[in-house]
């Protein structure tokens, strides 16, 4: 995790489910901006967070921050798809 006195970049870790969505939550709403979540390194994720990051996504906009999100690897990338969410979301361009 970085921040400035502006906005905050989150790096996310491992599986993204009950337990991660609370945290994320909890992470989100410590800051007044997050503009960044880093979902390269998570592994799985679940309808609890999905709802997270829609959730941090609409406190973004709300504050006037676009919330960008580094791409998950492709099996997690997959759920995006299916739920269509990455119509929803905003990813930054692969690398």
């Amino acid at each position: 995790m970085s921040w400035d006195t502006e906005c905050a970049e989150l790096r996310l870790h491992g599986v993204l489910d009950l337990v991660g969505a609370e945290i994320l939550q909890a992470l989100v709403t410590e800051f007044d901006r997050v503009a960044l979540i880093d979902l390269s390194d998570v592994e799985t994720i679940d309808s609890s967070g999905l709802f997270a990051l829609v959730q941090a996504d609409t406190r973004a906009r709300l504050s006037g921050t676009r919330l960008t999100l580094v791409p998950p690897r492709e099996s997690v990338a997959r759920i995006f798809a299916w739920t269509g969410l990455e119509t929803r979301l905003t990813f930054a361009a692969a690398a």
